[in-house]
């Protein structure tokens, strides 16, 4: 064998990777069954041009040997703790990012978060110094022990989305400011309250920590604003011009029950996007309720006046008590003294045009007709209308003194007509009466409706929301 001389050999050593030069002195002393695989690992392990991780400035061959070191005998089965009597003590959060939907008919309320979970793993230690100072790793969480934590009413399994059984409420709160959350079109994220508590189980002695999360969320009133607020508000004002119309239109029952109608379809409308529950009522509802109760009473009193306005000849006089208090005391209230006072008016000209009609027809009563006229007067039958007769077209003294008469059959005649027309003109007196009071108590009805509808509009939509949670209910 020829022997290169010394600086030769020095040379070619020189020319030789460094890198290559610790493989093959390695493989010499290992001695593996496949030394080309064995040298091709070592050059890739040991490789100096290797990515390094950029926080902790190791080698990648430090991060494998630390999960090697770290997983061998790890089983995610078992609490990350040394001492089995010790607790694992678990940080937990949420993070609210955005309300994907509240399906109130379902109770169903679907919510994106970030869940955050803190825990010490007392099983994943290791000294930095042996690894290149490695003091971060992160492994695959498949791997390790996880908390054993779900959400305790949820409603489906989704990983991106929470979706929870709720319990809908109608209460407004106080509105907060929320950061890093992106708002939602319909509902907005007012506040959220954590509260942690803990429940023992029969079957158990420890106790299985709860962490109770509540969503304060309130709906944008706009969009029900404009479609059923308002229309109502309209609806409402409407009901109120029934009293309005003249009676003799025939046309106050027939708007009456056609605002009631409107009235409940709108009901229909909230109760169809409202859950069927007896927990709360939305303040809407109790609007619509208290509106629907108001028109239908309105109605009712519709009905009354109606009656009155409508009377026969066939009714009763008005109680006396009753004709003064309205008449004389609450017309001046409800500034009803025009309708007296031309009712009055009408009166007297009907006493008046009687009369005229009366001494119009006085030259066709003949000499011997006006004669039985006095003989009947001087009997005792005291008509008025026959005593004016006789006063404006016979002078008393010269009526004749006889007993008898030719004309019974036209006297008997002009006896029933003077007695059918007091009659009638009683009649009709009772009647204008009875529409007066009519008049009167419509202007009454308006009056309390107006009131009322009022207290209920401002008090329910205004009020209540205001001043907070009344009844346990709310506007939406």
């Amino acid at each position: 064998m020829r022997v290169l001389p010394t600086s030769i050999t020095q040379k070619l050593l020189d020319k030789i990777n460094p890198t290559l030069l610790k493989g093959l002195t390695a493989l010499c002393k290992q001695k593996p069954e496949d030394p080309v695989v064995w040298l091709a690992d070592w050059l890739i392990d040991n490789n100096p041009n290797k990515p390094k991780i950029a926080d902790v400035n190791v080698t990648y061959t430090d991060e494998v040997d630390l999960i090697k070191h770290l997983l061998d005998r790890y089983d995610n089965r078992a609490r990350p703790v040394l001492n089995s009597s010790h607790t694992v003590q678990v940080l937990f959060g949420i993070t609210p990012i955005q309300i994907s939907d509240l399906d109130e008919v379902n109770q169903v309320f679907t919510i994106n978060v970030w869940l955050s979970q803190i825990w010490t793993d007392e099983r994943l230690t290791w000294d930095p110094r042996q690894y290149n100072n490695l003091n971060k790793l992160r492994i695959p969480q498949n791997e390790i022990w996880l908390p054993d934590i779900v959400l305790y009413n949820s409603a489906e399994d989704y990983k991106e989305a929470v979706e929870t059984k709720i319990t809908v409420s109608s209460t407004l709160s106080p509105e907060t400011d929320m950061t890093n959350y992106l708002s939602n079109g319909e509902w907005d994220l007012s506040a959220v309250i954590v509260n942690r508590s803990g429940f023992v189980y029969d079957c158990c002695t420890e106790p299985y920590p709860l962490v109770t999360y509540t969503f304060i969320v309130r709906r944008r009133v706009l969009y029900y604003m404009f479609n059923i607020v308002f229309p109502c508000l309209w609806l409402s004002i409407l009901s109120t011009l029934t009293f309005w119309l003249p009676p003799d239109s025939g046309e106050k029952i027939t708007l009456g029950i056609t605002v009631l109608l409107a009235f409940s379809v709108f009901m229909l409308l909230v109760a169809e996007n409202m859950p069927k529950t007896s927990e709360s009522i939305p303040l809407i509802g109790i609007y619509l309720f208290v509106t629907m109760s108001l028109n239908s009473i309105a109605t009712i009193q519709t009905i009354v006046v109606l009656k009155m306005h409508h009377s026969g000849p066939l009714v009763q006089k008005i109680p006396p008590r009753l004709k003064a208090f309205m008449f004389n005391y609450l017309s001046k209230y409800l500034c009803a003294d025009d309708v007296i006072a031309s009712f009055a008016k009408h009166e007297a000209s009907i006493e008046r045009y009687d009369l005229d009609i009366v001494t119009t027809q006085i030259p066709v009563i003949n000499t011997d007709i006006a004669s039985c006229l006095c003989l009947v007067d001087e009997k005792g039958d005291n008509y008025t209308t026959l005593k004016q007769l006789r006063k404006e077209s016979v002078q008393e003294k010269n009526c004749p003194k006889q007993r008898g008469c030719t004309n019974n059959s036209v006297i008997r005649e002009l006896h029933q007509l003077s007695e059918y027309r007091r009659r009638k003109e009683r009649q009709n007196s009772i009647s204008e009466e009875w529409k007066l009071l009519a008049i009167i108590l419509d202007r009454l009805f308006f009056v309390i409706y107006l009131i009322f509808t009022s207290c209920a509009t401002l008090g329910i939509l205004i009020l209540m929301p205001v001043g907070g949670e009344w009844f346990n209910t709310k506007l939406f």
